[in-house]
């Protein structure tokens, strides 16, 4: 019996949990956006250092998105495999607990990691685009920031992508184990 009161994650809870931090995090710099554009108005200057170092922030953010993503895949799926335990094989690294409950619980937080990591990055970059749209008026930097938003709204989480993910985690999974990969 679990010594947690926290009921196991399922496929449901971890698409409704990323589904509001994703909201979450596209919500501030948007916010903040919005109330810059009405309540300070900012004159375009001629300065345009903050709007560069915001632009390069999102295609950092840009680039975190799928080669972070796509990396953590890899790490993920590895990290399952070699913790779950083969009938007879006793040298698994956790060979006291590896069931298929417990992969899919390990793939489940991987996935929430996965999908929130290069999420907070892209807000990051949202944020400093709507910065410098405050602070040297360039409208270039809204558009950027909202851009930056929704490219989170587009990595906003469904339940039947969330699902294939997993699928296709555990078929790598047992690829893993079926030819050693």
């Amino acid at each position: 019996m679990s010594t947690s009161s926290r009921p196991p994650l399922t496929l449901d809870r971890a698409v409704v949990t990323l589904r509001l931090v994703i909201a979450g995090l596209g919500l501030g710099p948007l916010l903040f956006l919005g109330f810059v554009a009405v309540e300070v108005r900012p004159e375009p200057s001629d300065a345009v250092l903050v709007t560069m170092v915001g632009a390069a922030c999102a295609g950092m953010a840009i680039f975190v998105r799928f080669a972070v993503g796509t990396w953590m895949d890899g790490v993920i799926r590895s990290h399952a495999a070699k913790c779950m335990r083969e009938p007879g094989n006793e040298e698994a690294p956790n060979a006291s607990s590896p069931d298929r409950s417990d992969l899919e619980s390990r793939l489940l937080n991987g996935l929430v990691a996965r999908t929130i990591a290069p999420a907070t990055v892209m807000e990051g970059a949202a944020f400093a685009n709507a910065v410098a749209y405050c602070v040297e008026g360039h409208a270039l930097s809204a558009l950027v920031a909202l851009g930056c938003v929704a490219a989170l709204a587009i990595s906003f989480p469904w339940r039947d992508q969330a699902g294939a993910w997993l699928e296709s985690a555990r078929r790598g999974i047992d690829e893993f184990h079926t030819f050693g990969v």
